[in-house]
């Protein structure tokens, strides 16, 4: 292959990557076995949970952001109940 489109196809997978990792509301609410409903209710009630942006009208959520959240919520249920300690 040669080494121009070798660069592009890296790039090309780079990119893949990294979008993988967004989501709209619908893949996100299927990621955390919720629904959409409870995926907007707890973005209203839990001033900690990922809020995401409006790309183009359409809310996507980083899911890494998502991940991070759910570990803090563990660890927090975790301590209140003294495991780890």
């Amino acid at each position: 292959m040669n080494p121009i489109a070798e660069n592009k196809t890296l790039k090309e997978s780079a990119f893949k990557a990294r979008a993988a990792r967004f989501a709209r509301v619908e893949p996100t609410a299927e990621y955390l076995d919720l629904s959409r409903w409870t995926i907007y209710k707890t973005m209203r009630v839990d001033p900690t949970f990922p809020r995401g942006a409006k790309v183009g009208g359409v809310r996507m959520f980083d899911l890494d952001a998502i991940d991070a959240w759910l570990a803090a919520k563990a660890a927090a249920q975790q301590a209140e109940r003294g495991y780890g300690q």
